[in-house]
């Protein structure tokens, strides 16, 4: 996949899958265990617990209960047994 670019139109679910795996977007590097909050196609948070998560979503209104939050860490493959 190229890299992104701030035109780019990812959905959030894959915007969280390239920061996991790259540690990065659109120039904004992140770290294992980061939490991570993206919101129609940006990331609007980045804290280092939940709760400063959450502090940080609710300036957003009702729009910050949109936002995907996410734990930067490496992805977890599914497995059906």
């Amino acid at each position: 996949m190229s890299s992104p670019t701030a035109k780019t139109q990812l959905t959030d679910e894959e915007i969280a899958e390239l920061i996991c795996r790259d540690h990065e977007f659109v120039g904004q590097r992140f770290r294992l265990g980061e939490f991570v909050g993206v919101l129609d196609g940006s990331v609007v948070a980045v804290t280092d617990t939940i709760e400063d998560m959450f502090r940080a979503l609710e300036p957003l209104g009702p729009d910050g209960r949109r936002a995907m939050v996410f734990k930067v860490g490496p992805p977890v493959e599914d497995v059906i047994r």
